[in-house]
């Protein structure tokens, strides 16, 4: 859907700060009797602005009059931080910057009911750290909004980006369901790092010990190039999903299981002939396990008829949605183009 509302309140912070950079260069650098009657003039456009200010906010939704433990909360940056889960989308750096800016400059506002200028009142100035409040406020809640919408995005999106990545791949034959989830993929890949990392001690270990390792670190070359050439191949096939693979992605599994449970018995081999190294291969057995969970069937009784009435369902809600939100803009914010301009 879109919305006017980025180019509104654009539109309005752009002429709020031309107003007050036209106020600050009429404003002269010292008192005197010839300009002490401009000067009061100045400050009377000056508290207009600011009361029009805060007119157009409360017209705009922002409240600022929130209860004591919302401020409590507030007023503590490690609970917004730690309330406040990343976003994640195109535009999430620009966000994240201008949230932690809000956010850091909010002390120093908070402390101007102490130290504000005498040209205002200190009711005025409450009113106004209020509605600064009431933005906090309001951030906190649209970010917790966009958190669940991206997060839900984002897993939709990266789902379908495996579907394609399949759908495109020559490498991974046909498409089949998945009963079974396991971390093979990951414990092929430490498998190859930490096999490399052994060997390299095994050889450190064999020169500070005088001790004869070749055949250790030669059986274990060997097993290394193996499963290095399955993670290979298992790099060049697309990402499944939880219940759904490919046959190329079996064949991998398939393959490596045969040979990891071979390792397995060639590992205790080599820890029964060399007893002084069975600090670093026991090691080697820990990042060598497989866990799988079965997955448990679904069924689903929805026939086409019914899938087609649940998606025209689904329409006529988003676009009452739709509606309903264009509706709330136009009730909200209020403040238009020949206010601001």
């Amino acid at each position: 859907m879109a919305s006017d509302l980025p180019a509104t309140l654009d539109s309005f912070v752009a002429s709020l700060n031309e107003s007050m950079a036209e106020l600050r260069k009429e404003t002269p650098g010292t008192l005197t009797d010839e300009n002490k009657e401009e000067v009061k003039h100045l400050k009377t456009r000056k508290r207009k602005l600011f009361a029009d200010t805060l007119k157009e906010l409360r017209q705009m939704g922002v409240r600022y009059n929130l209860s004591q433990d919302r401020l409590a909360e507030q007023e503590s940056l490690a609970i917004c931080l730690a309330s406040s889960a990343p976003i994640d989308f195109d535009a999430s750096e620009t966000a994240e910057y201008f949230f932690h800016k809000v956010l850091d400059l909010a002390p120093q506002v908070r402390r101007s009911s102490r130290e504000h200028s005498e040209e205002v009142t200190s009711n005025e100035v409450t009113r106004g750290i209020g509605f600064v409040e009431g933005f906090i406020h309001l951030l906190l809640s649209q970010r917790r909004n966009v958190t669940a919408v991206t997060a839900a995005w984002s897993s939709l999106h990266g789902a379908i980006n495996r579907l394609q990545g399949i759908s495109r791949s020559d490498n991974d034959r046909s498409i089949v369901p998945n009963t079974k989830r396991s971390n093979w993929r990951q414990a092929l890949g430490w498998l190859v790092e930490i096999l490399s990392f052994s060997i390299q001690l095994i050889e450190i270990h064999g020169k500070l010990g005088e001790s004869k390792n070749a055949a250790a670190i030669q059986e274990l070359q060997s097993w290394l190039s193996r499963f290095a050439s399955h993670n290979s191949i298992l790099k060049t096939l697309a990402t499944p999903l939880d219940r759904v693979t490919t046959t190329a992605l079996q064949d991998v599994e398939t393959n490596f299981s045969m040979d990891l449970q071979l390792f397995m018995e060639v590992l205790d081999q080599l820890i029964a002939a060399n007893p002084n190294l069975g600090f670093i291969l026991d090691e080697v057995r820990l990042w060598s396990q497989i866990e799988e969970t079965e997955l448990e069937p679904t069924t689903s009784s929805l026939d086409l008829k019914e899938f087609v009435n649940w998606v025209s369902t689904l329409c006529d809600k988003t676009l009452v949605a739709v509606e309903a939100a264009r509706n709330q803009e136009k009730r909200f914010f209020v403040v238009t183009r020949s206010q601001v301009g």
